[in-house]
């Protein structure tokens, strides 16, 4: 009996930790609503709502006993989606949106209504109003074609997963999302956004051996503007670099005040783990991509390349976060290369926007997984070892 009571203090020790974690990442952002549910600047309202009813889910008082950090995380997300939706207080910009949308069709209609009557030369030859059941048979058209998309893909999925079961999860959930940009597309008032990949994606890489001229030509990048900062004192500085095709790369100070570039990796893969010093996940991530590292990188004689990328809020930089990172990287005896990610410019070129996140990169750069951990996923080392060696013998 005692044994099961104390299994379930733990697991609500854990969940009240995780709780305090996510109001403190959150109270880092200041409160940012896009951060608090977890999406992009110029996310749709359907991706809004969506996010909202996840999140509200997870936070109820009812899933952790009345607990009042739930209530709390609750109300913060409840007022992250008023914010960007503007209920109850002004119209939302997708109301605004809608409202344009219809006014500037009315505007067309008497237009049209305007120039049929001017060029008919009379009233009793004007051309009869157009036939509203031609609209309707044109709105099936849409939806039937939009079906046969749907199910396409859907067939297509579910063939690729019968020849990859043990990626049935992961496929799931690109089915859904690719699902949702179909929706998104057909929709009047949605605005385009740009979607991060979900939890895993379906590799298709171009791998290019050490010494091809695909691999040499991401030496040459173009560069982007280099962000330069100074917090406690030291100068800190990141830069983004786009290649060929899909390829992205990116240079900046590290822990040891030295310098991590991508480009002199060039032709061998990179894994980029994006972390923030208080998440108990991003630390439990860490620590596994340290065995791996020993594994698959330098220590072992392999050819991947792995590096850590911290997460400092852009508005109030403060030194004690990246001393916390690097505290960090000493604690667990991390020997890969660290650094901070001023001004989100790293983590805006990967679409990053909640921790932790796990790239990985093939050896032309280009992303080849991509992989997000909720707040109550568990860890699995086996995935993060199968998705390396698939990389490193060619996908």
């Amino acid at each position: 009996m005692s044994a099961n009571t104390s299994g379930t203090q733990n697991e609500a020790d854990w969940r009240r930790d995780q709780l305090r974690r996510s109001l403190d990442q959150w109270e880092a952002s200041n409160f940012d609503p896009h951060v608090i549910l977890g999406i992009l600047k110029g996310a749709s309202q359907s991706q809004i709502i969506d996010a909202h009813r996840r999140w509200v889910a997870a936070y109820h008082p009812d899933q952790h006993n009345s607990d009042p950090l739930a209530t709390e995380l609750t109300k913060r997300v409840n007022a992250a989606r008023d914010e960007l939706l503007g209920k109850g207080r002004h119209e939302s910009r997708y109301q605004a949106q809608q409202r344009q949308n219809q006014d500037a069709e009315r505007r067309r209609q008497e237009e049209a209504e305007q120039h049929q009557s001017k060029s008919s030369p009379s009233q009793h030859h004007r051309h009869p109003p157009s036939n509203p059941h031609r609209r309707t048979r044109a709105r099936r058209s849409k939806k039937s074609l939009f079906l046969a998309v749907t199910f396409t893909v859907a067939a297509a999925t579910v063939a690729a997963l019968l020849l990859r079961p043990s990626l049935l999860p992961d496929d799931i959930r690109s089915l859904q999302h690719t699902i949702i940009q179909l929706a998104e597309e057909r929709s009047p008032i949605s605005t385009p956004t740009t979607i991060p990949p979900t939890n895993i994606t379906t590799p298709q890489p171009k791998i290019a051996p050490v010494g091809d001229e695909t691999a040499e030509d991401s030496k040459t990048m173009e560069s982007s503007e280099l962000f330069v900062q100074t917090i406690g004192g030291l100068e800190w500085f990141v830069q983004t670099f786009d290649g060929l095709g899909n390829a992205k790369g990116f240079r900046g100070t590290t822990y040891a005040r030295g310098t991590f570039d991508t480009r002199e990796f060039a032709g061998k893969p990179i894994v980029i783990h994006f972390f923030t010093q208080s998440c108990s996940k991003c630390i439990e991530v860490l620590r596994h991509l340290k065995e791996l590292y020993q594994e698959f990188g330098e220590p072992s004689g392999g050819d991947v390349q792995f590096v850590g990328v911290q997460f400092v809020p852009p508005r109030q930089p403060n030194p004690d976060v990246i001393e916390k990172g690097a505290a960090e990287f000493n604690r667990l005896g991390v020997t890969f290369p660290g650094l901070p990610g001023i001004h989100l410019a790293i983590s805006s070129a990967y679409g990053v926007i909640g921790y932790p996140v796990t790239v990985f990169l093939d050896r032309n750069h280009n992303v080849y997984y991509w992989v997000q951990y909720r707040t109550f996923d568990r860890i699995n080392k086996q995935n993060l070892t199968a998705v390396l060696q698939m990389l490193t013998d060619g996908g």
